[in-house]
């Protein structure tokens, strides 16, 4: 069973009835500094992913670092988020879970 991946500042994920979450995800880094930098700027967190996606060769020895927004219960709140950040010129998507 694969195991969520460790969130970098600790905070608590809020859950819905149904126990998902959706998240904002804004990028993704290798370089600690760049995740960093993004995830203030969006007062996002940084979330560390282990393994690489099923068909993706990693490249480097360095954990690949999701910088998200959220968690959010409900999706359309996910989505608005979404919106501004893209007002902002990011280039956001919505993850669901994790």
């Amino acid at each position: 069973m694969k195991q969520p991946a460790p969130r970098v500042n600790g905070a608590t994920p809020i859950h819905s009835a149904s126990g998902s979450t959706f998240w904002v995800q804004v990028g993704a880094y290798r370089d600690t500094g760049a995740a960093g930098r993004l995830a203030k700027a969006v007062n996002g967190e940084i979330l560390v992913v282990a393994e690489p996606p099923q068909g993706v060769t990693r490249t480097a020895d360095s954990p690949l670092l999701r910088v998200r927004v959220g968690p959010f219960v409900e999706r359309t709140q996910a989505v608005s988020r979404a919106r501004d950040l893209q007002a902002l010129g990011y280039k956001p998507f919505i993850a669901a879970g994790e």
